[in-house]
């Protein structure tokens, strides 16, 4: 991926509409980002 600003989405079935949406700067070398899935409180 060349260096730059990007929006990163994720989902996960199980969670159906929760996407998380992030916005990272990539420059030279690695880039690790790492995206946690809580499940909601039951009601």
């Amino acid at each position: 991926v060349p260096a730059g600003t990007y929006e990163v989405v994720c989902w996960q079935e199980k969670f159906k509409k929760r996407a998380i949406v992030d916005k990272i700067t990539v420059g030279d070398g690695a880039f690790t980002k790492n995206f946690t899935f809580t499940r909601p409180k039951k009601k």
